[in-house]
């Protein structure tokens, strides 16, 4: 089976219209470069070029197979998590071009930084209300198209609209924030109507009164952080409550050996975070993430730290190398001291991420209640009180949450 790639300059109307996946065209006048790109032929059309539509035949229809090509169809957002979450250990029993499409409506979208450059991310989600990531990369002023493009499509068509993204390559499944996680490629394309049943079938569900309060309560719970129809993994567990106080690590603890320096192991510390039950919780927090709790403190601009020692900003947030700290038995109980004043002073409420280290659990004399259970908190930011409290109130009229 020979490939090539057909390069056409000015086309016009005609011409679009003919060249849709799958359609069999014969064309004749073409040129052909004497050097092949990846492999394949390069053909190029011009003036003289002709193009016409070749009736279909089985004949056609079985080359068509054995070529390679398969009607395209949009995955469900189940099999996306599927595929996504097999990534986390292997690359098999995946799509063999590691490009699928997909179809949802858009919950949000959004322009972050992520090291030098900028990063659109795009949640959607279907039926199902599993959430998909969908990221792209902005890599220069000509490659930021997307964004713009997509708040235009959402302020034209409303909450209701539904978008197919073609060609997008699936990644690793993000643990932490519990969605399925795709990227854009080079040769990635979204559609808004393009006529297929899936688009139809999910445009009437959004349409529906049934799809509309489940977006709402979906997107309402996306905004808090809590998942109403995924569970977190059982290693993991989400926390909303206050920082009580920070303190050193217990170096009796047997994970601490007696033979290696104090200084030299303190790439975390202690925090009790106040849920509102009468047991706080006592996790192991990375000295990394005070860098990002000092942002968040930071955001509100009459909120200064002024008490902070500048020695305490980690230069690089994705590190967990503290050896530019000075963490002797007195700087860091000062340390510490200030940063507990802090919290009680702004009594900010926080959304954690916790990883359970000790999956045993231990009973307070009645079930369902844990103590010296292990956690170390692998996210942080602020909790959307809003979204929580709205939360709140549906899951008391409509029981969309049962824990």
């Amino acid at each position: 089976n020979e490939g090539a790639i057909l390069t056409i300059w000015r086309i016009s109307e005609e011409q679009c219209n003919l060249i849709k996946e799958g359609n069999v065209i014969r064309v004749r006048n073409l040129a052909v470069k004497s050097t092949l790109h990846d492999g394949l032929l390069q053909l190029t059309a011009n003036a003289k070029t002709q193009m016409q539509e070749h009736p279909s035949s089985p004949i056609q229809q079985q080359q068509l197979h054995f070529s390679g090509y398969k009607k395209r169809a949009h995955i469900s957002m189940v099999r996306m998590h599927i595929f996504s979450k097999k990534r986390l250990t292997s690359s098999t029993s995946l799509p063999a071009t590691g490009e699928v499409d997909i179809a949802g409506n858009i919950l949000k979208f959004e322009k972050k930084r992520r090291g030098l450059s900028e990063v659109v991310m795009v949640y959607m989600s279907d039926e199902s209300g599993l959430i998909l990531r969908l990221e792209k990369e902005v890599e220069d002023a000509d490659d930021d198209f997307l964004y713009p493009q997509l708040s235009k499509v959402v302020q034209e068509g409303g909450n209701d609209v539904v978008i197919a993204f073609h060609d997008v390559s699936i990644l690793r499944f993000d643990v932490e924030e519990n969605t399925a996680v795709a990227a854009w490629t080079r040769s990635s394309s979204f559609h808004i109507k393009n006529g297929s049943p899936r688009l139809r079938s999910l445009q009437s569900w959004c349409e529906s009164s049934a799809g509309k309060m489940l977006r709402s309560n979906l997107a309402t719970a996306f905004r808090a952080g809590i998942p109403i129809t995924n569970k977190y993994p059982s290693d993991q567990a989400l926390a909303i409550g206050y920082i009580l106080c920070f303190k050193k690590k217990d170096f009796s603890s047997p994970s601490c050996p007696s033979d290696v320096p104090h200084h030299s192991i303190f790439s975390s510390v202690q925090v009790l975070i106040d849920c509102g039950s009468h047991i706080p919780i006592n996790a192991e927090f990375p000295l990394y993430l005070l860098e990002q709790l000092l942002r968040l403190w930071n955001q509100d601009k009459s909120k200064t730290v002024d008490s902070m020692s500048s020695s305490m900003l980690v230069e690089n947030e994705g590190s967990r190398d503290c050896s530019d700290f000075d963490f002797g038995p007195d700087q860091i109980d000062t340390t510490l001291d200030e940063l507990t004043k802090v919290c009680r002073q702004y009594g900010i409420l926080f959304h954690f991420v916790l990883r359970k280290k000790t999956p045993a659990r231990i009973f307070l004399g009645k079930p369902g209640v844990e103590a010296n259970q292990s956690f170390e908190v692998k996210q942080i930011k602020k909790a959307n009180i809003c979204a929580l409290s709205t939360l709140y109130m549906a899951n008391s009229t409509n029981g969309i949450m049962k824990n």
